[in-house]
């Protein structure tokens, strides 16, 4: 919004307005002095020596930027909008007072000239400040130790890099992030420490170049993303592709992973995904690492100072997916589940995902479950979790620690939790049962229920008694997540990583 706002305030249209006004006086029979047309002369002159902030603008949207305390990035551009804006304020007091006082309206005009040649004062200044930051952002990247790379695609989110910089971090190797996309690099550059590297201009240069000036040759790539292209392009490099989060959605089994020189996956169960998927990527491309994030996830509950024998039911369902065809949220159904559980005398954690709450839809079915909970907190003091504590406060481990049972669908949150090895529940969108077991493999470990919810109750009971399926999914942790030991589990990334980056350096 605000970069429409910032061209609107430079567009020569809007510089139009007293000739727009002259024109509609004229049509409608009232007269005009020779002075009016001196304005609109003025003010169309101020439009044409503004468009030097055009160019400044595209200029200064084509130059790096690094995220380090040394290297503050300039903004050479507000002091060119302050003129703008003062510009097109004495232009829209011309365009009132070009009828009833046309003098005045001259002294408008000529303000909102001199005030847009102060923008050619302004431009050498800025361009030599845009210039000097360039060459100190070269020379800390010059200058720099980088090991490895972390490249975000335009897809990316902040999330997607922050649940893996804990293990990156753990290599001992240093690294910066990369991006092309300047949101990201404001937004990310808040939330960690780690140098984040903008190449605005979008070009294939500027990222040869970073290359050309650094040892590490391993870029770690979280997500698939078009500009993964640019990565691809340049054979001296070696793509480590680690995913976001490991589950049985179809984007799981992309074709786009058979470009990486390296696919790290969790389990034999990513491996066996690509083929199922009609996927035949070469056996060594892969490498069973495990999934560092289940590391901290404990097999027993960690009970909470009140309501310590309250069976406790966490709800984490995945987001609604880019389009129909990759949805499998269970959101849809969730205020009816919150109505069953809570008529059982079931304690709930909500933690949606985060994408949901930014949905004006979701957020709908989000907000309904939030208030059934609150609700029978107040009338019961049943203790339901939602809100700050499991969407902020804790992580989904700390999730994970506090609740008996899992209830999600497709996300990498069940193949996460089967690290605990407790009971989960899968919510099936729009399968049925036998259907839902076939196409996501995962359900062979967990109690299936259907989208109206009437096996909910009887599900609920089996996870907290018998729990006929616990010793299937013990077979489906090793399955999904690498048969190797709870103890120093997260360092089979690590490792495996460490070894990757060294073997390219």
């Amino acid at each position: 919004m605000r970069g429409n706002l910032n061209k609107a305030l430079i567009s020569p249209l809007l510089f139009l307005l007293p000739l727009f006004v002259v024109c509609i006086a004229a049509l409608c029979g009232l007269s005009f002095a020779w002075i009016d047309l001196v304005s609109i002369l003025l003010c169309l002159a101020g439009a044409v020596v503004l468009k030097n902030l055009r160019l400044l603008l595209r200029y200064a949207t084509k130059t790096l930027a690094v995220s380090v305390s040394t290297i503050p990035d300039p903004n050479p551009k507000r002091p060119f909008f302050a003129c703008a804006s003062l510009a097109l304020l004495a232009d829209l007091v011309c365009a009132v007072l070009i009828v009833p006082l046309p003098l005045a309206a001259l002294c408008c005009a000529i303000v909102c000239l001199l005030i847009s040649l102060a923008t050619l004062v302004l431009y050498p200044h800025s361009k030599k400040m845009i210039a000097t930051h360039q060459k100190q952002c070269w020379n800390w990247i010059e200058s720099t130790p980088v090991d490895f790379s972390v490249f975000l695609s335009y897809g990316s989110f902040n999330y997607n890099y922050l649940v893996w910089e804990k293990f990156l971090l753990a290599t001992e190797r240093s690294y910066a992030l990369l991006t092309f996309k300047d949101s990201i690099f404001k937004s990310l550059s808040k939330e960690t420490a780690q140098p984040v590297i903008c190449f605005r201009n979008n070009s294939d240069a500027g990222l040869t170049r970073y290359f050309d000036l650094i040892k590490g040759r391993t870029v770690v790539i979280i997500t698939h993303g078009q500009k993964n292209q640019k990565i691809f392009k340049m054979p001296y490099l070696h793509s480590v592709f680690i995913y976001h989060g490991d589950s049985d959605k179809q984007s799981s089994a992309s074709k786009m992973a058979g470009a990486y020189d390296r696919i790290f996956i969790a389990g034999q169960a990513g491996i066996d995904r690509f083929a199922a998927n009609g996927v035949m990527l070469p056996a060594e491309k892969f490498r069973i690492v495990g999934r560092p994030q289940a590391a901290g996830i404990l097999p027993e509950k960690v009970a909470l100072p009140d309501h310590k024998d309250k069976p406790t039911f966490l709800y984490a369902p995945t987001w609604h997916g880019p389009a129909e065809k990759y949805n499998y949220s269970s959101l849809h159904f969730a205020p009816k589940m919150a109505e069953i559980l809570v008529a059982k005398g079931y304690r709930v954690i909500f933690r949606p995902h985060p994408i949901s709450l930014s949905n004006t839809n979701e957020n709908r079915y989000c907000e309904q479950v939030k208030a059934i909970l609150a609700a029978d907190n107040a009338a019961h003091d049943s203790g339901h979790l939602y809100g700050e504590v499991p969407e902020r406060t804790w992580g989904t481990v700390e999730c994970f620690n506090h609740c008996d049972t899992l209830i999600s669908d497709v996300s990498s949150v069940t193949s996460d939790f089967l690290f605990s090895r407790k009971p989960i529940i899968l919510i099936s969108r729009k399968w049925n049962k036998a259907d839902f077991i076939a196409n996501f493999p995962v359900a062979r470990g967990a109690y299936v229920v259907e989208h109206d919810l009437g096996n909910l109750a009887e599900a609920a009971e089996h996870c907290l008694t018998d729990d006929p399926l616990a010793a299937q999914r013990a077979q489906m942790r090793d399955y999904y997540l690498g048969d190797f030991p709870d103890q120093s589990y997260e360092y089979n990334f690590i490792n495996a990583l460490v070894e990757e980056i060294d073997r390219h350096h």
